[in-house]
């Protein structure tokens, strides 16, 4: 997503004090914006209106009058055709009026809920938080999806108004689903609405087994492996579950909470997987002359292999994370694209489809009571069938990024002239998670890996492709003497680990498992806790892991048992390997050891950091050795991390020779060399301990290479 940089003047009123509204509290003031997206400098007293141009769902009962064509009302855009009209007063804003009203109410017996469901509005509303409370937008949003669900149904004719909307917007756009979208800036705490809303429905299920309305199974999907595992927080087992951590429901409802079944899963998960691994010419052999062989699953094992915790379930609610992946394609005739753009919605559409494809099975098989959608951005996607941005029909709360700007949830970007930006080796590009290796939904590698000969067979993927750059490039370390390279790199039949690779270590040789991480998306510590148990089960003497990218916490974890972990990080070039030589030049896989550090005490209580080196492994002894810090090209801390991101509060540049004389050439300026002495320091400044405990070091080498490592402090 990219959002837009405003330039503005030191003394605008807007960009000195953006916020003007309590995030915990309603937004009763907004900031006026001119036609062209720039702010006035005034302040509107009111909450600002949500304005989209959205799809008009057609009604599902219509009088049939043949001989007279429909008009077409002109939205302002010129969008609109005969077969599919716009609208741009989204219905968001009759809902919220609505909603706004049923808030205040001050009798319980008016709200038209059940007793458990007011208990945990007056919980989130009223109840003295110890740590972090839910923001109103939060609450907001949960408030919308109860009043659809148990408010409106009793109002008559006022509520019938938006559930007839909702079927026909479903009917139009999603025929077997029926689905409810919040929308929720970026920031604003999705994970929470999810739990909050998982509570709201256990709680109301268990106690009314038989309603429809609600639900103790709940099937969450993300667009990636990386969004999902952020998710494991909605599971009231997990030890950060936020449902005890974040005190989201009463302490005698967390025992109600405990019996939700809840899955977390990537949409890739739905697609139909091979049962027999067979070449082109295997296949061919078991064919014969008969009928094609079927070695695809069936549905209903992608439905035991997804969801076998729900299988004994009905009526399951399901949540979609980045929810705008989820649609049904449109037949357009009339959409014109460029050819970039056509392969654009040939992948959004590709993933589009198996995402609701796969929500359709589960609703046809087992049954699912709604579908929550939720996303910053639920617009349609370039090649929908749908005007590209306009905003999904079953929309019904917005909390736009302007919003979330106004109630200090959110930093307002901006860019300062007065700042000279320089890109180097550093700088990085970030790919969206639209196709991933075959893994499942606990990130296991589906097949083994098996060689091809040239010209025959199918075409490599990637895991294919990955193994043979690393049978010709081996594995890179700091020191070209310590290059790992293998004598034989062959196909291994395991879950996690899909090669055996073996190398020579002094005068005897050596079997290291492989495990390769997904084409797009991180690899986890619980990843090689894993791979680290097979590798031992199976004999092997080392794990290699192979990834562009891995999370915080695997940079702490360097063995298991007797089983050394090494974590080599992919050149992001092999993301082109249909344009890289496969030659074994350049550094294709480095492994970048982990960091050697000390916190030392400093005066007045406070703290200090050093870096000693980087431990790196070597092959020839199997040893591993603590470096200097002549390999580290730059380190930061964040002394006071907050386990989410990591934010630059020192930074040091050790480098090599003299690594600023480019930077003097890019900035076309002279480098005060006191300043400069400052930061090329092992050991940092001293600073206060951190309040939440913990603080981040990450160290970057001059390949580029980075690792972090979290302290408690």
């Amino acid at each position: 997503m990219v959002y837009e940089y405003w330039q503005a003047k030191m003394s605008d009123p807007f960009y000195e004090h953006p916020i003007l509204n309590s995030p915990y509290e309603y937004p009763r003031r907004h900031w006026e914006f001119d036609p062209d997206g720039q702010p006035t400098q005034r302040i509107i007293e009111s909450r600002r209106r949500a304005e989209f141009i959205t799809p008009i769902p057609k009604p599902r009962k219509r009088k049939a009058a043949p001989d007279q064509g429909r008009l077409v009302f002109d939205e302002g855009k010129g969008l609109s055709t005969e077969a599919q009209q716009y609208d741009p007063t989204a219905v968001i804003n009759e809902v919220r009026r609505h909603v706004d009203a049923w808030r205040v109410l001050p009798n319980q017996s008016d709200w038209h809920v059940t007793p458990e469901t007011a208990r945990l509005l007056e919980h989130w509303r009223h109840h003295r938080f110890s740590g972090k409370r839910p923001f109103f937008c939060q609450i907001e949003a949960v408030e919308t999806l109860i009043w659809l669900t148990e408010v409106a149904p009793s109002l008559g004719k006022t509520g019938n108004i938006f559930l007839e909307y909702l079927a026909n917007a479903n009917t139009d756009a999603n025929l077997e689903l029926s689905r409810v979208a919040l929308k929720l800036a970026t920031g604003s705490g999705k994970t929470t609405v999810m739990a909050m809303v998982i509570a709201w429905q256990v709680v109301n299920a268990l106690r009314r087994p038989a309603s429809k309305r609600y639900s103790r199974g709940f099937l969450v999907v993300s667009p990636g492996i990386t969004i999902r595992d952020r998710l494991r927080v909605l599971k009231p087992n997990d030890p950060d579950s936020y449902y005890a951590s974040r005190e989201l429901v009463p302490d005698d409802m967390l025992a109600d909470i405990a019996k939700a079944k809840i899955v977390i899963t990537n949409y890739h998960a739905f697609m139909l997987r091979e049962r027999m691994d067979l070449s082109k010419g295997g296949r061919s052999l078991l064919q014969g002359r008969g009928a094609p062989i079927q070695t695809l699953e069936t549905e209903g094992q992608m439905l035991q292999r997804v969801i076998p915790e729900l299988m004994g379930l009905k009526n399951i609610l399901v949540i979609n994370d980045e929810a705008h992946h989820c649609y049904r394609e449109k037949s357009d005739p009339d959409a014109e694209l460029a050819s970039d753009e056509k392969r654009e919605a040939e992948e959004n559409n590709a993933a589009a489809h198996v995402w609701v494809s796969g929500l359709e099975t589960i609703n046809r098989k087992i049954g699912l009571c709604r579908v929550l959608d939720l996303s910053a951005t639920p617009f349609f996607l370039s090649g929908s069938g749908y005007a590209e941005g306009t905003l999904f029909p079953w929309t019904m709360s917005d909390f736009s990024l302007m919003d979330a700007i106004e109630c200090g949830i959110v930093k307002l970007p901006r860019d300062d002239k007065r700042k000279v930006r320089v890109a180097g080796p550093f700088t990085v590009e970030s790919l969206s998670p639209h196709r991933v290796l075959g893994v499942d939904e606990n990130d296991e590698l589906i097949d083994g890996v098996a060689q091809s000969e040239p010209g025959y067979g199918p075409e490599l993927d990637f895991a294919q492709m990955i193994l043979e750059n690393l049978k010709t490039a081996g594995v890179q370390q700091a020191h070209k003497d310590d290059k790992i390279v293998f004598t034989s790199l062959t196909p291994w039949p395991g879950e996690l680990i899909c090669a055996e690779g073996r190398y020579t270590e002094g005068s005897s040789e050596k079997r290291a498992g492989i495990l390769i991480g997904p084409e797009f998306g991180t690899v986890n510590k619980p990843d090689l806790v894993a791979a680290a148990k097979e590798c031992g089960d199976a004999g092997f003497d080392i794990l290699i892991a192979c990834a562009f990218n891995y999370d915080a916490h695997s940079s702490e974890f360097a063995k298991l048992g007797h089983i050394p972990i090494l974590k080599a990080r992919m050149n992001a070039d092999l993301h082109m390997a249909d344009d890289l030589r496969n030659n074994g030049k350049g550094n294709i896989f480095v492994i970048f050891g982990e960091p050697d550090i000390d916190i030392l005490p400093a005066d007045s209580g406070m703290i200090k950091v050093k870096v000693n080196g980087v431990d790196v492994f070597h092959p020839n002894t199997g040893e591993v050795r603590s470096d200097g810090s002549e390999g580290i090209a730059c380190w930061f801390i964040d002394s006071e991390y907050n386990e989410e991101s990591f934010f630059v509060r020192q930074a040091y540049f050790l480098g090599a020779g003299d690594p600023y004389s480019a930077l003097k050439t890019s900035l076309k300026a002279e480098i005060n060399a006191d300043a400069w002495a400052t930061l090329n320091s092992d050991t940092s400044r001293p600073f206060e301990k951190p309040k939440s405990g913990r603080i981040a070091v990450k160290v970057i080498n001059h390949l580029g290479d980075e690792v972090m490592k979290v302290f408690r402090a």
